[in-house]
């Protein structure tokens, strides 16, 4: 029996455990454990929802960050400037 399957009948064995130990509450206690362990299953699912719309939000404002970036070289809509063009003879000058 390898690793991953004596951790599911420790698992198992805890669960039928655990549901033991439930069936012997009266019902006040089983309502009390109810609403506890739903309201920890949601906490943690909501908790996990929260962190990835974080993760995803960082992602967009990062990708939104990137996009906004200034270019060194002009938009298509934008125009060389005299710095930024070419002469004429294809080959840049030196102004140094």
């Amino acid at each position: 029996m390898d690793t991953a399957e004596k951790q599911k009948d420790r698992s198992r064995e805890e669960y039928k455990r655990t549901w033991k130990e439930f069936e012997t509450m009266d019902f006040n206690q089983q309502a009390t454990f109810w609403v506890e362990a739903t309201a920890a299953v949601l906490g943690r699912g909501v908790e996990k929802a929260g962190r990835h719309i974080a993760d995803e939000l960082e992602d967009l404002f990062r990708e939104s960050r990137s996009a906004s970036e200034p270019s060194s070289r002009p938009g298509p809509a934008e125009p060389e400037t005299s710095q930024q063009q070419s002469p004429r003879g294809g080959r840049p000058s030196s102004n140094n």
